[in-house]
């Protein structure tokens, strides 16, 4: 099963966030499923999932997702992936800048009858702003 859960974590990733694909991530994650890297304000579930994503899509476009680690076990899978893209769309107090913007990114993603069912997420959002900005 931990090969599934990283081929699903993988999937969500490159096809489901860029976008986003709201009707693959529909299909991948649970309706009930709990975002703990959720915005202020989003609503419970896969609606303030989405709703997260598309927020950030608005304000970058052009992504691009690149793995670099996935380790699991059990019904866990830890990623560490690069997100690459433009800043675009106003957002965030400030309007578009047009710069290019690399994230690194830890997530650690619970799966329970092969959808997502949980997520926690770590990235560093001061390097965000500061090639923003800078």
């Amino acid at each position: 099963m931990s090969e599934a859960n990283k081929a699903t974590s993988a999937r969500i990733f490159k096809e489901g966030w860029p976008g986003p694909n709201t009707s693959l991530l529909r299909e991948l994650a649970a309706a009930d499923m709990v975002d703990h890297g959720a915005m202020d304000g989003m609503p419970p579930g896969i609606d303030g999932y989405i709703g997260t994503l598309e927020f950030f899509n608005g304000v970058f476009s052009g992504w691009t997702v690149d793995i670099h680690h996935q380790v699991a076990e059990g019904d866990l899978v830890a990623t560490r992936l690069t997100l690459g893209s433009k800043h675009t769309g106003d957002g965030m107090g400030m309007p578009a800048t047009g710069k290019p913007v690399v994230l690194e990114m830890m997530l650690l993603q619970r799966f329970g009858g092969g959808k997502l069912v949980e997520e926690w997420l770590n990235m560093d959002s001061g390097s965000m702003m500061q090639q923003i900005t800078g």
